[in-house]
């Protein structure tokens, strides 16, 4: 996390630059840095569980993704997160929160199950010895039950959903079906 917080550290100061500077980290050394031509500077997000990653996020990010943590888990973080930006004196409203998924969804919850199982995944993935906080959890389900657990990942603060349809080789006809059986029930 050193190693990424002089990264951040170095590119922020590179896009804001007017005019050349030294740098010297750690990890990175340049002289009479300047960025040509002078761009404004992208988004910055963040995505992992770790406090550590979460301080980051904090500190530096527009913007942060959870990849597919319960949701119960991922309001913790999020409160995590409003109180170190409070901490570093930003706003709640700085920092854009978002929750990345693979959906296996379908008509009934055992069609869906039936699905991973010939997918050879599951709901659950992770070692079970893991904290909760870092077990791996996918959304599996039938479109209504997926749609309500999408919508409980809102009212625990997410803005932005990335969800990614299993199997993935049928990705753009799942979002086609995904689009009015679970999507347009979550706005």
């Amino acid at each position: 996390m050193e190693k990424l917080e002089e990264t951040i550290q170095f590119i922020q100061r590179l896009w804001k630059a007017e005019s050349p500077f030294d740098f010297n980290g750690k990890y990175y050394t340049a002289s009479q840095t300047l960025l040509i031509p002078h761009v404004d500077p992208p988004p910055l997000w963040l995505g992992g569980v770790s406090d550590k990653l979460l301080d980051l996020a904090a500190k530096y990010a527009n913007g942060w993704v959870g990849f597919e943590i319960r949701c119960d888990d991922l309001a913790e973080k999020v409160k995590y997160l409003h109180d170190k930006l409070d901490r570093e004196g930003r706003q709640s409203s700085e920092l854009s929160i978002g929750h990345a998924t693979r959906v296996v969804a379908a008509k009934t919850s055992q069609d869906a199950i039936d699905i991973t199982l010939r997918l050879g995944i599951k709901r659950d993935y992770t070692a079970p010895d893991l904290p909760r906080a870092l077990q791996g959890h996918l959304l599996v389900g039938s479109f209504e039950e997926c749609a309500s657990e999408l919508a409980s990942y809102i009212d625990a603060g997410t803005q932005h959903l990335i969800i990614s349809p299993q199997p993935s080789d049928r990705t753009h006809e799942l979002l086609e079906e995904y689009k009015d059986k679970i999507i347009q029930k979550i706005k």
